[in-house]
């Protein structure tokens, strides 16, 4: 039964991970390095009529209403809050603010926080403790943290008071003041304000023109909170005005010239997934509604993947394309990053498709059908063996060696450290990999109900390599005992450590030092090179060292087996 129970929470980690443990990129959210930014759903929620906002200063900013009438401030923690940290990373709040200045609430914003945690926080109260307080008596107030949830609670308490002590002086206007700076005045359908707003990067406050110049409701900024004038302006240089026309936004220069227009693949394509999440679009349309330019916004995809799309002209494929023919044309995934390519692709034909008026279906390539199926039928070839030890020493060689060849030259798909990291932080993107879950759940499942370790010794790629070069030389350097002790008690302590910083949210890519991407040449780290070539040299007279003495994944595989499993 306590195997049966660790095996059903292993597995439902990975399932749940997929609705909480991720930052969802919707509503054009964008996470720029360890910022998370609101969106307009997170304002409507505080401001239910709000239509767009005015920037003041800094994080701060005018919640806009219709016939451009104020209806509060609003103020995000970070980037005041970056380095406090809950029990699994930040925790961002919107603090939303009545016009005279007082809190109205406390919203807490997209994060890596449990939900039973987060729960606790909010049925307790916190969230409320500030409400009617002006920010300077918010920044002085001591409030305790929650018991059961004391990380979490405390992060919050720390973040609320860093943003209101550095965003005092913004919001202490008297009542008069706000009321001058938007002071509406129906005039023949036509509204005049004293800031005209005009879209600005995040960097700056919002440019302020004379008080007596007329503009029309739509000059109120409502392009969504994670797109900057920068991403817009790397397609339309001239860019002044952005205007929403509907799902789309129309794009002009100072003179009110029209450039083009820009949509969004957020919030359409949300649930589309590449390697590590979703690959959120810019497509830059010219006044003819032929694209112009393909642009990948901020996102989780390693760098170097989302670099070799670039560089395959990707990107380019649509230029010049109607929006009918951009459909219909069929683009082929880049080879060495068929997942963020293929998200990439997925994502610009459901956002043309919403253009269209017209269904589409995700399509996916023929080649991940066939790796996933591929490595599906080798994990049950595997699984055979595992269960028929005299079956395995006559076909243990041939499956090694497929192992090497298949798993991990041509496919790259194996477990690792920073695998598991990414699929408890984005969800596991099935239509994708459910081949590699199928080979995770039986990596856990094996090992807990026969104590006897499977992906180490059947399917792991780099462990196959190391036993097959051990096999060129047969007399093996013979490590004292007292040496393979302690160096089994390293593994165990770079195990823990990896974990410890896995759950302190630092930044820390695991999958730059794992051997593991050695196998993809042209894309691996130096570092991992480095560490798989030294390995495999060492196997020559250690037998795989990298596996018995340095592993964190097999380490963490080591727990759901037996003691006894331990020592072969």
């Amino acid at each position: 039964m306590r195997k049966l129970l660790l095996f059903v929470f292993f597995v439902g980690l990975l399932f749940i991970s997929k609705m909480e443990g991720k930052i969802v990129l919707s509503d054009n959210v964008i996470l720029s390095g360890i910022d998370t930014i609101a969106t307009m759903s997170d304002i409507r929620e505080v401001f239910p009529g709000a239509i767009g906002y005015l920037k003041i200063k800094n994080s701060t900013y005018m919640v806009v209403g219709t016939s451009n009438k104020s209806l509060g401030r609003m103020v995000l923690s970070t980037p005041y809050s970056k380095e406090i940290k809950g029990f699994s990373g930040q925790t961002p709040l919107l603090i939303a603010l009545n016009n005279d200045g007082t809190i109205r609430t406390v919203l807490l914003l997209r994060n890596r926080e449990s939900r039973h945690f987060v729960n606790k926080v909010r049925l307790h109260g916190l969230f409320s403790a500030w409400n009617g307080l002006s920010l300077d008596q918010a920044a002085d107030k001591q409030v305790d943290a929650v018991s059961g949830a004391t990380y979490t609670s405390t992060a919050v308490i720390r973040s609320m008071h860093a943003a209101a002590q550095a965003n005092v002086k913004a919001i202490t206007k008297s009542p008069a003041r706000v009321k001058s700076e938007i002071n509406v005045k129906k005039k023949a359908n036509v509204q005049t304000v004293a800031p005209r707003v005009v879209v600005t990067d995040r960097s700056s406050s919002a440019e302020v023109l004379s008080p007596k110049e007329e503009i029309n409701h739509k000059d109120v900024q409502t392009l969504p909170i994670g797109i900057t004038l920068s991403d817009i302006r790397n397609v339309f240089p001239a860019a002044f005005y952005i205007v929403s026309k509907g799902s789309a936004y129309q794009v002009s220069n100072v003179k009110h010239a029209s450039l083009g227009f820009v949509v969004l693949s957020s919030p359409y394509a949300d649930k589309i997934r590449g390697f590590a999440g979703a690959t959120p679009l810019l497509i830059a349309l010219t006044s003819d509604m032929k694209v112009k330019q393909v642009l990948l916004l901020r996102n989780h995809e390693t760098p170097k993947f989302a670099q070799h799309v670039r560089d395959s002209g990707l990107f380019s494929s649509w230029n010049g394309l109607g929006v009918s023919d951009a459909l219909a044309k069929s683009v082929d995934a880049v080879s060495g990053a068929t997942y963020t390519s293929t998200a990439v692709i997925n994502s610009f034909r459901i956002r043309m498709a919403v253009l269209a008026h017209e269904k589409v279906s995700k399509a996916l390539p023929v080649s991940i059908w066939v790796k996933n199926g591929l490595l599906v039928l080798i994990t049950l070839f595997a699984v055979l063996l595992f269960f028929r030890p005299r079956l395995a020493r006559k076909w243990k060689l041939p499956l090694l060696i497929v192992s090497v060849i298949v798993l991990g030259f041509w496919q790259s798909a194996m477990l690792s450290i920073a695998q598991f990291v990414s699929w408890l932080h984005q969800g596991v993107p099935l239509s994708l990999q459910w081949g590699l879950f199928v080979v995770a759940v039986l990596s856990i499942a094996l090992p807990l109900f026969t104590g006897k370790r499977f992906y180490c010794v059947y399917l792991c790629p780099f462990g196959a390599l190391q036993e097959l070069v051990g096999k060129v030389n047969k007399k093996k350097y013979i490590i004292p005992y007292s040496l393979v002790q302690t160096l089994l008690i390293v593994r165990k302590t770079l195990f823990v450590a990896i974990i410890m910083v896995i759950i302190a949210g630092i930044g820390f890519d695991i999958g730059d030092y794992e051997p593991f991407s050695a196998f993809n040449l042209s894309e691996a780290p130096i570092v991992a090179l480095i560490v798989g070539c030294v390995s495999i040299c060492l196997a020559l007279f250690i037998q795989k060292p990298w596996c018995r003495f340095v592993c964190p994944l097999g380490q963490g595989l080591d727990l759901m087996a037996s003691k006894k499993s331990f020592r072969k």
